[in-house]
């Protein structure tokens, strides 16, 4: 490698520190994940409300890009955010980890249903996260299943049942 590179690449890990690179980032994931969903036929499909099905989703994505786009261009945009000089790969790794799992969970729940796939993944991810003792991480898990499963069906919501009868 080089010597001369150095130099260049701490000053594009420089830039994304700051909130016009944090901007730029984000602006570029949203404008993807947007055109994802504008190819996606089921964006389209008008409700009997006259919404199309994709109205919500779009419309979230359109108000993060031009937050996002904000960041790009606002006064303080070469404003280097202190917590994420101290963010290391071992952090950045955890993250993309639990959005991963967030995948896995919504794509469980689909084939094995909310009420037995939910107090796992509660349980992982509290533990995770630093709630101890494990116990608590068990009875936390399974209370919130139960409450957010009670409190869906008073409103009429019903959560995927996967392998479940009911």
């Amino acid at each position: 490698m080089p010597n001369d590179s150095v130099p260049g690449q701490k000053r594009i890990l420089r830039w994304l520190q700051t909130n016009q690179g944090i901007g730029f980032v984000l602006s570029l994931v949203l404008f993807l994940y947007f055109i994802f969903l504008q190819l996606s036929p089921w964006v389209h499909e008008k409700l009997r409300d006259g919404f199309s099905l994709g109205f919500f989703p779009l419309t979230g994505i359109v108000l993060m890009l031009l937050f996002t786009v904000t960041l790009i261009f606002d006064g303080e945009r070469n404003k280097v955010i202190p917590d994420l000089t101290k963010m290391s790969g071992r952090s950045f790794l955890f993250c993309l980890a639990v959005l991963a799992g967030c995948g896995l969970y919504f794509s469980l729940i689909v084939s094995i249903g909310f009420l037995l796939v939910s107090p796992f993944f509660l349980l992982a991810f509290m533990y995770l996260l630093g709630l101890r003792p494990f116990s608590h991480c068990i009875v936390s898990g399974v209370v919130m299943t139960i409450i957010v499963y009670v409190v869906f069906r008073l409103i009429g919501v019903r959560l995927p049942s996967g392998i479940l009868p009911f």
